[in-house]
């Protein structure tokens, strides 16, 4: 290498002799050395030298590997180098025999075509995902011009910027060392180059790598990803593939036929994920994993319990049973909350492996720092300190990826001495929509997946989903022939309840935002003969006007929304109570009681009243979980504080 570090200045030096654009040399060589080093002919930003030393290390090697031209050039200067520094040289007016001007033209160039190329090669390295067919909604190819790089040759026309023309497109060129997209081969027809080059970055995978700062594994990513024909399956691989797809698509359509009605947040739209996450344990096993620990929110999970964990169907079914009840005196858990652990034979590697899928709650991330704990664990008490015997996978949403501050502090772990498990799997899920958030509200940078840069993690953009079923569950609401949107904050249930609407009336200009929202039914216009004024605020409004219709108690009970809780509306609240002066007052909410709205109201209720009426509680009694897991208890509790809120005789004898 110090020999290749003396030779380059010698190379830049004859380079650019040869291509000086004098006839007439005037300067001795003391007077050319102690001057600045001469940038490599050919490159912009004095960058060429390195690689003139790639070409010069693999003209060492075998001299047939590089272009003839380059070839003649290298023999020169080694001759030159070998003979020792020149002599000084007197001056002379006298014109030396130069190489013709049109050489000079045709090294120059060839050196520019050569270092075009090259540069051409890292673009689609670093930015090819950019334009990979990854959103098969076409959602972010709608406005592709504003965000391609301007360097990627998306079309004939953009060789210019490489000061290339269509006519060098049959033209072979060298490869660097830096890309396997040759193979066997050391050179290319720019044609070819360029269609190896989008085959391999511009297409369904999408890579994100060049950012790494090893460079050992950028090159291990190149080599995985551009050498010819690494993407082929065999024709079991294909067949298992299949099986596994199938089984997935199946238990969803089995699921929603059956039990159409019942929450179970499926996974139709990625069903691959069940394939990817089958092949990532077989690989792991292959490399001599024992022991995978995975965690995961709730959609997908009882697909991923069925199909990688294996559990039993029978007992994912039996939870779908109305008439299930709890076998102790919790609150119950919903089944894709669920997790579980199952040591079974892996059949690709016929080897043991140990699945756990940890239970998650609601909060989405909660499970990530838990996962990667109980991997730590797992590896410190097997003496795994290097993590070839236990891996975690966890798997994500996008929204909450980019969204939950828990997820960057995790990455931060991930490298301490003291937390690392040496590397995890994710896996994001990506459906375009954070349930009603748009991608482009939700977060400032282009991918979820740009957290896991912080962590020089490696990043995959795959596109696993089908259009064609979402253009088909939009059809009807295209042939519509009227269409306007509709803004609520609210839980997820009146976003289909056919009493949840509003008229044209209520929107109109000269309206307004309701603090209050009174009775405006029988009741309202009777309201001495009222015997019970229930407030309440949210969805249970909806419950508690089709049990008063139920019994027929729409003339004795009047029901007020409280749209506005902070800041409170006394003087609405008080004009309220004051319309109906005979009636019980009663808060009623579907919150535990030491939970929701009661605490909060209560006293604001006894400084309206002052203290002269009591503010009756109706609801759910404490517990220490927000609600139930298991739906029959969950009927059984609405019921019971529904008759509460209807029976006119509850509170008689009770005092305040």
């Amino acid at each position: 290498m110090s020999q290749l570090r003396l030779l380059t200045s010698r190379l830049g030096v004859q380079a650019a002799r040869l291509l000086a654009p004098h006839d007439v040399q005037m300067s001795s060589w003391r007077s050319r050395s102690s001057g600045p080093r001469t940038a490599f002919p050919g490159s912009r930003d004095g960058g060429g030298s390195s690689y003139m030393e790639e070409m010069y290390v693999a003209w060492l090697e075998n001299p047939q590997s590089v272009h003839k031209s380059w070839d003649s050039f290298f023999r020169k200067v080694n001759q030159e180098a070998s003979c020792g520094p020149p002599q000084p040289q007197a001056l002379s007016v006298v014109p030396e025999s130069r190489p013709a001007a049109s050489s000079r033209t045709k090294t120059s160039k060839l050196v520019e075509d050569h270092l075009a190329v090259q540069s051409l090669i890292r673009a689609y390295q670093i930015r090819g995902h950019h334009v990979a067919q990854l959103d098969p909604l076409g959602i972010l190819d709608a406005d592709l011009d504003s965000f391609v790089p301007s360097d990627l040759i998306t079309s004939i026309d953009k060789l210019a910027f490489y000061d290339l023309r269509e006519a060098d497109l049959d033209k072979e060129f060298q490869l660097p060392t830096t890309t396997f997209i040759g193979g066997s081969e050391h050179t290319l027809s720019l044609r070819e180059i360029i269609q190896r080059l989008e085959s391999t970055y511009c297409q369904h995978i999408g890579l994100e790598f060049m950012f790494i700062n090893d460079v050992e594994q950028c090159q291990w990513i190149r080599q995985k990803f551009e050498t010819p024909g690494v993407m082929q399956f065999s024709s079991e691989e294909k067949r298992r593939l299949l099986a596994r797809l199938v089984r997935s698509m199946r238990f969803e359509d089995f699921l929603a036929r059956k039990w159409s009605s019942e929450k179970r947040f499926g996974l139709e739209g990625c069903e691959v994920m069940i394939p990817a996450l089958k092949t990532i344990i077989d690989k792991s096993s292959e490399m001599g994993i024992e022991n995978v620990i995975l965690g995961m929110p709730h959609r997908g999970r009882l697909n991923v319990l069925a199909n990688v964990i294996r559990k039993d169907l029978e007992q994912i079914f039996c939870q779908f049973d109305p008439k299930l009840e709890a076998a102790d005196e919790g609150s119950g858990d919903v089944k894709y909350h669920l997790g579980m652990y199952h040591e079974r034979i892996n059949r690709v590697t016929n080897r043991n492996i140990t699945l756990s899928l940890v239970a998650n709650p609601s909060h989405l991330e909660a499970v990530d720092p838990v996962v990667q704990g109980k991997t730590k664990a797992e590896q410190f008490y097997r003496g795994d300190a290097q993590g070839k015997k236990v891996m975690s996978i966890l798997v994500h949403g996008d929204a909450a990826f980019a969204g939950q501050g828990v997820v960057y502090e995790t990455f931060h772990l991930s490298d301490l001495p003291s937390y690392t498990t040496n590397g995890t799997v994710h896996v994001v899920v990506n459906n375009q929509i954070g349930f009603t958030t748009d991608p482009r509200m939700a977060r400032s940078s282009p991918y979820p997946t740009d957290v896991a840069r912080v962590v020089n993690a490696p990043i995959f953009h795959v596109n696993a989903d089908d259009p064609e079923a979402v253009i088909y569950v939009l059809r009807r609401q295209i042939l519509l022939p009227f269409r306007k949107p509709l803004i609520i904050f609210t839980p997820k249930s009146l976003l289909r309840h056919p009493k949840a609407k509003s008229s044209f009336d209520q929107m109109i200009s000269g309206t307004s935002f309701q603090r209050v929202i009174p009775e405006d039914g029988v009741a309202a216009r009777a309201p001495e003969q009222v015997r019970r004024l229930i407030f309440c605020t949210g969805k249970v409004y909806y419950d508690l006007v089709k049990e008063r219709s139920n019994q027929c108690l729409d003339d004795q009970v009047a029901i007020t929304r409280l749209e506005q809780i902070s800041p409170f509306p006394f003087d609405l609240i008080k004009r309220e109570a004051e319309k109906y002066p005979g009636a019980e007052l009663v808060w009623c909410q579907e919150e535990h009681k030491n939970m929701g709205y009661y605490d909060y109201i209560n006293p604001r209720f006894m400084t309206i009243l002052k203290r002269t009426r009591p503010i009756w509680y109706v609801g759910r009694d404490p517990a220490a979980a927000p609600a139930t897991g298991n739906r029959n208890a969950h009927l059984v509790s609405l019921k019971k504080f529904l008759d509460t809120a209807f029976n006119l005789k509850a509170f008689e004898g009770k005092t305040f």
